[in-house]
């Protein structure tokens, strides 16, 4: 029976794939003509990087370009600019002002040596981020600024439709192999925003 789930499953997967390819096809096309490099589709997968690992004391950014506060220097007034140590600032700035204007590839890159230097310096911080990511992406709560009733909205929502998922998949009569594909999309998304920036 598992034989023939997975050979009825086997090609429409395939088309889905090389469907999927073709259709991003283009914009790789592009992104090697302008930038000189094979990238499939984003040369974002650094900046993200990056921003997950909490460089601002423990605090995600969603851009390298996003500002950074200290509370002695207070240019900013908002609850999304976090306010981090002079050394923090110092580090983030300097990057910053040393990546202004580079490519799009030499971006990628650097910021991707960056990510790996911050885990390297807080592994301990970079695994509790992983934690609080589940959470942010799932039910959208502990976030680095107050949660709002439409966020417990969504928490609610997100829990409710995950249990009765988890019932549906538990339930007799459920192909295997469809079962099987959505607890691996499941936790591969997981695992790539819990690694990322969520």
């Amino acid at each position: 029976l598992m034989r023939s789930q997975f050979t009825g499953w086997l090609p429409k997967a395939l088309v889905y794939a090389v469907v999927s390819y073709l259709v991003v096809l283009p914009w790789t096309i592009r992104n090697y003509v302008v930038m000189h490099a094979f990238i499939p589709v984003s040369t974002h997968g650094g900046s993200t990087f990056w921003g997950g690992t909490g460089p601002a004391d423990g605090v995600c950014l969603g851009s390298w370009v996003h500002p950074v506060d200290t509370k002695e220097r207070n240019q900013y007034d908002h609850s999304r600019i976090p306010d981090v140590s002079e050394a923090t600032y110092q580090k983030i700035t300097r990057l910053q002002a040393r990546l202004h204007g580079k490519s799009e590839v030499i971006l990628d890159r650097e910021l991707r040596a960056a990510a790996f230097k911050e885990i390297k310096e807080h592994p301990g911080r970079f695994a509790f981020l992983g934690v609080k990511k589940f959470f942010r992406l799932w039910f959208n709560l502990w976030h680095d600024w107050p949660s709002s009733m439409g966020t417990y909205a969504i928490a609610f929502a997100n829990f409710v439709l995950l249990v009765l998922a988890a019932f549906g998949y538990r339930r007799k009569g459920v192909d295997s192999v469809y079962g099987l594909a959505v607890v691996t999309l499941f936790v591969y998304t997981t695992v790539i925003y819990m690694l990322t920036y969520a």
